[in-house]
This record gives structure tokens, sequence and C-alpha cells, in this order.
């Protein structure tokens, strides 16, 4: 793997741009019948390249991917915004703290896709596929909430889908 570590902002941006990406991710948004959000924001590119980092894999694994078009991949992907309540992580808080009006989730909604989204879910599938002992680790280290749970709840999805 040619992993280069906290130095791929850029070639994730340009990459999010390409032709190959644009028509995959719109097929799939178009499919789910969701939307994409406008720009991609610095703050999205900054956590796609927490990820990549976190997860071993180079960047040109997760290009190959999307550009292969892989049946399995694009199911998974389909799978994973359709079952997005199931696989919602949830939020940590601390007991003790009073919930206000800002934390209620019930007012909560979905606004839109991020553009980055396609990288994200080729990150999970990757290691679900090719390294699925490492997927727990993982998910501990870029700090998702119930971990333990959510990884099995993408291995369930990866299943389902091959």
């Amino acid at each position: 793997m040619e992993t280069v570590k906290g130095n791929n902002k850029n070639r994730i941006k340009t990459f999010i741009k390409t032709a190959n990406y644009i028509e995959l991710a719109t097929s799939i948004i178009n499919e789910t019948k969701m939307i994409f959000c406008g720009k991609i924001e610095k703050v999205e590119l900054e956590y796609m390249n927490l990820l990549l980092d976190a997860s071993g894999l180079a960047l040109s694994e997760l290009e190959d991917l999307i550009v292969s078009r892989d049946a399995h991949f694009v199911k998974y992907c389909i799978q994973f915004i359709e079952r997005n309540s199931e696989l919602t992580q949830e939020q940590e808080y601390n007991p003790e703290e009073l919930p206000n009006d800002e934390d209620d989730v019930s007012t909560e909604e979905y606004v839109c896709h991020s553009r980055t989204f396609l990288l994200h879910y080729a990150i999970y599938y990757l290691i679900t596929k090719n390294h699925p002992t490492k997927l727990i680790s993982f998910l501990d280290a870029i700090r998702t909430p119930h971990h333990r749970k959510y990884a099995r709840a993408l291995k369930q999805l990866y299943h389902s889908i091959i």
C-alpha cells in the first residue's frame, strides 16, 4: 500500500471531482432518491483524510474500487443508504448532563449526502471485505460510538450483498 498519511486532502478533493466519481455517486444518489449537499467543505476533506489514515488503505485502492463500478460495492452503498436508520451511530453523551432543547433529536431530519460519501463507504467496504479483523480497531481509532455494535452492523450489511 502506498499510504501517504496526512497528505491526501488535495488528492481526495481532486478525485471527488473526476467524471468516474461523479457518475457513480450521482447514480447511487438518484437510485436512493437522496440529494447531494452543496460544495465540499474543508472539514469533510479533513475527516476523509482522518479515515484514510486510520484505515491503512491507500487512496489508490479507493479510486480503483470506485472506477471499477464493482457491482457488490454499488449494492453495498445502496443498502448502506437504505439501512441508514440501522447503521446510524448513536452519539455519546454524559448521563449526568441534563439534555437541553438543542439536544432534542426528534427534530433532526435528513438534509443531504456529503459528496464524500462514496469514499467513506469505500473505506468501510474494503476494510470489511479485506481486513475484517481490523474493523473494530479501525472504528475505535476514529472514535465511533458503540464501535463493536457498529462493526457487527457493517459486517451484516456486507454479508447481505455478497
